[in-house]
Formats: C-alpha cells, structure tokens, sequence
C-alpha cells in the first residue's frame, strides 16, 4: 500500500503523467483584483533591469554597488559584492515623485480611482485609540518615502504600455503522496497604507497559491485542496478542500480575489477587517496564547468545536483589506491571460539571492521593508512554504483521501497492539496486587510491625492507583478504537465528513450589516 501512494516509482506510470507546466495550466487560478488597483503581476527580470543594487554594512550608510539599468536576474544568483560583510543587499525600483511629477501620475487619464468607506468607522473608541499610537510610530519608524508608490505606478505603466504581460511562476513538487502546484506572483509594489489606508507600504511583493492533488493508489491525479496567502497567515485557516462551496471556479478553475494593494489572497469577494498586532504587545500575546493553550489543550477546558477569538485581536488595529473582484480579472476567462514561467530547474537568483527584493527602510518591525525572495525570509532562513507547503498549510498531518482508510487501518493496529500489552501488563499488575493487600492485612493485625504495616500500606495504595490508571487508560483507548473503526467504516462507504471542520479562525469578508452598523 506504501508504494501505491507513491507511483512516480513506478515507470509505466510516470511515462502518462502530464508534465509539469500542463498541470500548472489546467488548474491555474484566476485572480480577481479590485477596481482601483494600480499593480500586477509581472516578470521580475523586468523589475530588476529597472532597479538599482545596494548595500547597507551594519551600522552605516547604504551604497549603491549597481545603478539602474546595469542590472540584469542573472547576476543575483551570483555572488554579490561584500557578500562576507555583515549587513544587507537590497534592491530599489523607484525613486520617490513630488511635485508636478507626483501630479501628473495622480491626474494620469484613465487611472482606476478607488473609493471606500473609512475602516475608522468600523470600529470601537480603544482601536481608535490604538490606531492613534500606530500613527505615532509610523513617524518614529523607517517608513518608505511619500511619492514611492506613485513612481513605481508611472514605471510600471511604461513597462506595461511597451509590453503588456500577467505573470505568474510556477513549479510543481511531489511529496508524502501529493502532487503540490505552486504558484507565485510577483507585484513591484504594495501600496496598501498610501493608496488603501492599510498597514504598509513596500517595494516588491511576493504572493502565492498552492493547488494540492492525490497522488494515490496509482489514479489519475485529483484535486484534494488549495491553499493562499494572506499577510503572515499560516495553518489549516489558510486551506480549504477543493470542493468546499466557498472555493469559486470557472471552468475547472479556482478564483481567488486579491486584496487592494496589500494583494493578499481570499478566497470570497468583499472587505475584511485584518488586525494587526504593535510588535510592543508581542510578548504580553506570547504570553496569552501559551496560556490559552494551557487552558483549552492541557486542561481540555471550554469546547474545543467553539470558535476562538484571536488573541491578536485583544491588542490589534483594525484594517480594511478590500478584495471586491471588481476591477481586472487575469486568467481562464478574465480580461487578460496568464503567462506562465516554470521554475525548473529553479533559477539561481531564487536559489542565491538572499536580499530584499525592495527598498530597506530600516523598519524594526519590518512592515515598511521589502520582502526577501520566494525562497528566503528576510534574516535568511528558508521559508516554509518553499521547503515544506504541506506544513505551511497544515496539510502535513493530513492523509490523501484515498490513503485515508489506510491511515486509519494503520492506527486502529497500533491502538490494538497496545491495548493488548496494557491488558496483559493490567492483569499480571492485578494478580500481584492481590497478595499485597493480603499482606498489608496481615501486617495490621500485629503492632510490633507497625513499621512494615506503613510501608505495605503505602505499597498497596501505589500500585493501585497505578493499576486504576492504566485501566482508565484501557477504557479510553476502547472508545478511541470504537470511534476509529466507525470512522473507518464510514470511509469505505464514501462518506468524507465535513470538509470545514480543519478551519479555526477562517477568512470572513464582513455583511453589508456590520460595514453599515458596526
């Protein structure tokens, strides 16, 4: 059954299976974007033949090793100048508008216009007043300059009237009995805070998706799960089975629907209210959630089904985070169409390159500072939706549907074995027990040996308890079985149980209600 999960062993089969940019078309996804959007995904040898390398030592200023126009993808897989220097290299696309020049692109005919209801209105007095010290730190903090956003508009708007392109790159892994599509979108800016009222504004911008397939008992691949990102989100909330209603399609692709300038990926059209956290709360909401772990998980207090409020929310500022679908729609049976770049092998500028792809504010709670690459995050590690995409979704745990029952099988003979061994240790613990406490009785009879008396006694009651355990043990273990073997026999009949209940905290764009009488 082992080698069934896996049938890319098998040569007959590999030899039928589509190649990798096929199934990167037959599912990709079309993103719907928000009327008022100034950005795109694009090529990024575009964006870095537009931009400028530098390099920031720790501790002084930054140098620009390769201006603009000098700059070609290739040369970040190489290495870079004073790569053995503490500090960071970092890219910069734009260089900052004022004036009549910042003017002109505002006022440039025919640029989308966005209009939305104040996210201030939404909410309580507190996160107003919360709102109030994040004001206060955007002017203490390493922001990116006034007029940025509106330069990387007026640059990609020549790119895109030279050449115009919709990219996303794409590659396909095959892990732990699934087929994994990984898609990848590169926007030269995130112009949420100036354009939308949102959180940050940043150079570069690196979203994604992930479409999961079966890989199992050597059938056709089948669709089982997507997955995208939003913001620093990770976990099964970011997950939903493929035939789950909430996951829209047209023609056999899914939609997803980009949130206005912070192009975060919903899978629902409207407006979410996104909070956010102060990095000074961060240790008093370590402290809560390792709390309420306690509480729920060690403890097993509460309902574990009920909905939990976020712990970010008790010290968080409220964000709107509009992904309406209104505006352009790129894909199957959008307005303009995708191309796609298969990452195989994967280029050495995702390999190598471990810099921003952005300006470096100098944010210390990196907000404002550009992302690193697809691969890396900003101090360099590997991201773990790169290495691991099961585990950044919280699929890892998770059987392919057709291996489920085999799961299951697996389990139930594991619980069986032990049972069997605790029920044999609990009988030879019983059949011991009983001369003890005949012991103890006899012991209490003669007061000379008071002393042996205490000791038996102390004995008895040990053991006891330590057989009354392994018994309570054994009858939990029972239920367990049961429930294993009712699941199993539902299973086999074709029954996949409720296809939501991994989602905790899931994504909710808010009513017109809560919009109008928040």
């Amino acid at each position: 059954r082992r080698d069934a999960c896996h049938p890319e062993d098998d040569p007959a089969m590999s030899d039928l299976r589509p190649d990798d940019l096929t199934l990167l078309r037959q599912y990709e996804p079309v993103l719907r974007h928000t009327n008022g959007e100034h950005f795109f995904p694009m090529r990024v040898d575009r964006y870095v033949a537009h931009s400028a390398l530098w390099f920031r030592p720790a501790g002084s200023p930054a140098v620009e090793l390769i201006p603009a126009g000098g700059l070609e993808i290739d040369r970040l897989g190489l290495p870079l100048p004073d790569e053995d220097t503490p500090g960071i290299h970092f890219l910069q696309f734009a260089k900052p508008l004022t004036g009549l020049a910042l003017q002109r692109v505002i006022n440039r005919r025919g640029r989308p216009r966005f209009r939305g209801r104040g996210r201030l209105a939404r909410v309580g007095l507190v996160a107003r007043l919360v709102d109030a010290f994040f004001t206060v730190s955007l002017w203490l903090r390493g922001t990116v300059p006034g007029g940025t956003a509106a330069a990387a508009e007026d640059a990609y708007f020549e790119m895109q009237a030279n050449r115009e392109t919709y990219t996303y790159y794409g590659r396909v892994l095959r892990q732990d009995g699934y087929v994994i599509l990984h898609y990848l979108y590169f926007y030269c800016m995130n112009d949420w805070r100036s354009s939308f009222h949102g959180v940050n504004d940043h150079e570069a911008d690196w979203e994604q998706a992930f479409i999961y397939l079966e890989d199992c008992d050597g059938q056709e691949l089948r669709p089982v799960g997507i997955a995208c990102a939003a913001h620093d989100d990770t976990g099964d909330d970011r997950r939903r089975h493929w035939d789950d209603p909430e996951v829209e399609k047209v023609g056999g692709h899914p939609v997803l629907y980009a949130g206005a300038g912070s192009h975060a990926l919903y899978f629902t059209r409207g407006e979410y209210l996104v909070t956010v956290s102060l990095s000074v709360f961060r240790p008093v909401l370590r402290a809560l959630e390792i709390a309420m772990r306690f509480w729920r998980v060690t403890l097993r207090q509460g309902n574990p089904e009920a909905p939990q409020q976020k712990v970010t929310d008790l010290f968080g500022i409220p964000f709107v985070d509009y992904a309406r679908g209104d505006g352009l729609a790129i894909g199957p049976t959008g307005r303009k169409t995708w191309t796609p770049v298969l990452l195989d092998p994967t280029p050495a500028w995702i390999e190598n390159y471990r810099g921003l792809w952005g300006f470096f504010a100098q944010d210390p709670v990196s907000g404002e500072n550009a992302p690193a690459g697809p691969k890396f995050n900003r101090d360099g590690t590997v991201r773990r939706a790169w290495h691991t995409p099961l585990g950044w979704s919280g699929l890892l745990k998770v059987a392919p549907e057709s291996c489920t029952d085999e799961a299951l099988r697996h389990r139930l003979a594991t619980l069986r074995n032990t049972q069997s061994a605790d029920r044999e240790a609990a009988s030879e613990q019983h059949a011991a027990l009983m001369p003890l406490h005949a012991e103890m009785r006899a012991l209490a009879e003669q007061p000379q040996l008071s002393e042996a008396y205490q000791q038996a006694w102390a004995t008895t009651q040990e053991k006891e308890r330590a057989l009354l355990m392994l018994r309570d043990r054994i009858a939990e273990r029972d239920e367990v079985i049961h429930a294993l073997e009712t699941r199993l026999a539902a299973v086999e009949a074709g029954d996949r149980g409720d296809l939501r209940d991994h989602l905790i905290h899931p994504d909710r764009p808010q009513s017109e209600r809560d919009i109008r009488l928040s």
